[in-house]
């Protein structure tokens, strides 16, 4: 038998989505039909080894989205290309959910249809089932996507997967040494670990190192630690100094004498994650170890909501302080002491101004999610993928029953000019506006920011502006660059913004590696 020849048969694709109790999955199938009208009805086969398919059987009900011409490749990875059985789908969405309570994507679909089994039959690698079509509702009025489309245009072609994924043999292990490193750090804090754990991780790391040259060294015990570990970030970091031909930062720039450094605080996108990155590097978080070690308060000052950044430091979430969603929330020893809260009233009638940008994307802030209406399949990738953000979306801003922290408007190519120019002109006198830096414009209440915040934590934990170092590269940074004794702004950032600092540097580390080299020798 040829089967090639089945390829010719047409299909769609579709998200299938249900609900088992608390259990919640969805899968990317493209078998489906209608095949009665009155009752309506439609078949869908489903493989017998998906989760889907388990809590199918289990509940009698699923949702159907039908997947229309705008959704993108990540779309389908996400809930077609891992198991429900090891990765919560779900977990960082709260898309909305049909008549049964099943959810169903809101966003690069055209219509969905909620459905009640009414018969079944196992084919062997499938299982059939008949279902009855209790709703059904148009979301827009895009293409359906055919299985033909998603083949042709939307999934890679195998040379372009070849190439990433080359790459991705590299990350995956060093994501495995990340780990371990990271297990370390923890099991370093608590100055406990197990014998166990100590041999594996020396066994993975004393790997790793054969396979890289610049970490051919031995893991070292280090004393004020208490418990193994890899010395050779220190020093690897130190040798790329050297290779550069680069003095010290600490002859460099500035001499710490003279000055107690009591607290850093740092900005996080394009300060602490720069050039693409989207965690904190592994240097960092050994220097950082250091830092708590000397009874040093570190802060991460971002505009970016206090859980996505717990998950960005969560080798050290609960011991470190947060200035959250550009100063509208701040954190001290993992309770929230501040919050700067915008009028309801004033916040619904700002999102109506913005709404008139027809390129621009909305997102509310509340304390624990992000509430967006999106256009764009696009801007929910965006802010579930690449920023990690927990989203909520909703059919209408109006449904917003919590107090609003913040509201970003957001432009794919960058803020227009003349746009920043209209919305200072009009907000300025009530709320902050400031750029937020990667085509983000954010409001807060006239009171937040970044600086002010900063004063607010600082009165709280009894320790001097003046004996603070702070890191930025953006407008909303440059209040805060402001206040502390001393201020290093990214070299990369506008020239506006590095006035605001004492001192350029290229990266966060560099400087606390000069910090911490002081507190040795003193």
């Amino acid at each position: 038998m040829d089967k090639k020849a089945l390829f010719s048969l047409s299909y769609g694709v579709f998200m299938l989505s249900t609900k088992a109790g608390d259990k919640i999955n969805g899968c990317i199938t493209n078998t489906c039909m209608q095949v009665a009208n009155s009752p309506t009805r439609v078949a869908i086969s489903v493989l017998n080894s998906n989760y889907t398919c388990e809590l199918i059987k289990e509940s009698g009900y699923f949702a159907l989205s039908i997947l229309d011409q705008t959704v993108t490749f990540e779309t389908i990875k996400y809930f077609g290309l891992q198991s429900g059985r090891e990765v919560d789908k779900f977990k960082d969405l709260t898309p909305p959910a049909d008549k049964n309570g099943i959810p169903y994507l809101g966003w690069q679909t055209c219509a969905v249809l909620s459905c009640k089994v009414v018969d079944s039959k196992d084919l062997g690698s499938h299982s059939l089932f008949i279902a009855e079509v209790e709703d059904a509702v148009a979301l827009s009025e895009n293409e359906p996507l055919t299985y033909a489309d998603y083949q042709n245009n939307i999934k890679p072609k195998p040379e372009k997967q070849l190439k990433e994924n080359l790459p991705a043999v590299k990350r995956s292990w060093d994501g495995v040494v990340r780990s371990v490193i990271m297990c370390i750090t923890g099991a370093n804090s608590r100055r406990t670990i197990s014998v166990l754990f100590a041999a594996t991780a020396r066994k993975i790391l004393n790997q790793f190192m054969k396979n890289k040259k610049h970490w051919k060294r031995k893991i070292q015990r280090k004393p004020e630690c208490g418990n193994a570990f890899p010395n050779t970030l220190w020093k690897r970091a130190d040798a790329d100094m050297k290779e550069n031909g680069r003095e010290s930062i600490k002859k460099k720039c500035f001499d710490f004498q003279g000055n107690k450094i009591q607290a850093v605080v740092s900005d996080y996108d394009g300060t602490i994650a720069v050039s693409g990155m989207k965690e904190p590097s592994e240097e960092l978080f050994f220097l950082l170890e250091k830092l708590l070690h000397q009874n040093i308060r570190f802060i991460s000052a971002s505009g970016r909501q206090y859980q996505n950044l717990r998950d960005r430091f969560a080798p050290l979430a609960d011991r470190i302080d947060y200035i959250c969603e550009n100063g509208s929330l701040i954190v001290y020893r993992n309770r929230i002491i501040y919050k700067d809260v915008i009028e309801r009233e004033q916040a619904l009638a700002l999102i109506r101004d913005m709404q008139r940008c027809l390129d621009g994307e909305i997102m509310v802030s509340g304390v624990d999610t992000s509430y967006i209406v999106p256009k764009t399949g696009y801007f929910v990738d965006r802010l579930v993928k690449r920023v990690r953000n927990h989203v909520t979306i909703l059919e209408n801003f109006e449904e917003i029953e919590e107090e609003m922290i913040k509201i970003s408007l957001f432009w794919r190519d960058g803020i227009p000019k003349e746009e920043a120019e209209r919305f200072h002109k009009i907000y300025d006198d009530c709320l902050q506006v400031a750029d937020g830096g990667n085509g983000w414009l954010d409001f807060t209440g006239k009171t937040s920011g970044k600086g002010n915040a900063l004063k607010i934590l600082a009165k709280h934990m009894g320790i001097p502006l003046e004996n603070m170092i702070s890191f930025g590269d953006n407008e909303n940074d440059m209040e805060m660059l402001k206040e502390t004794g001393q201020s290093f702004c990214m070299s990369s950032a506008k020239d506006y913004v590095k006035q605001c600092a004492n001192h350029v540097c290229d990266s966060v580390e560099e400087v606390l590696r000069a910090c911490i080299e002081q507190l040795w020798n003193e």
